[in-house]
């Protein structure tokens, strides 16, 4: 049996230290997969909420990761967390790297 991973919707509190709006990536890495899939990337100011529908199928512990896309420089890591197959239903996870604030909500479920 499968497991899936499916983003339900970000939410942005605070933006991160700097000017403007955050051009928000979130990716998911299977670990030992090459490339990383990217889920998301729009700009989000402090209010904005983002309904999400995106799935992604996975067997093991997997890495989702949240950035601030900055050109030029490097990107700012909003926040990072594994998640397994046997953390099964709904979850809300708060963000904060950089300054920021953003809740990201996410299922995990068996296909």
């Amino acid at each position: 049996m499968s497991s899936f991973f499916q983003l339900v919707g970000l939410t942005c509190i605070d933006t991160t230290s700097g000017f403007g709006a955050d051009q928000v990536r979130i990716y998911f890495e299977r670990f030992g997969d090459v490339p990383v899939t990217m889920f998301f990337d729009e700009n989000m100011n402090v209010g904005d909420e983002w309904d999400l529908n995106e799935l992604r199928h996975f067997t093991g512990p997997s890495n989702v990761r949240v950035v601030e896309e900055d050109h030029p420089g490097d990107d700012d890591l909003i926040g990072e967390f594994e998640v397994t197959p046997d953390d099964l239903g709904e979850h809300q996870i708060t963000l904060g790297g950089d300054g920021s604030q953003y809740i990201l909500r996410y299922r995990i479920g068996e296909s």
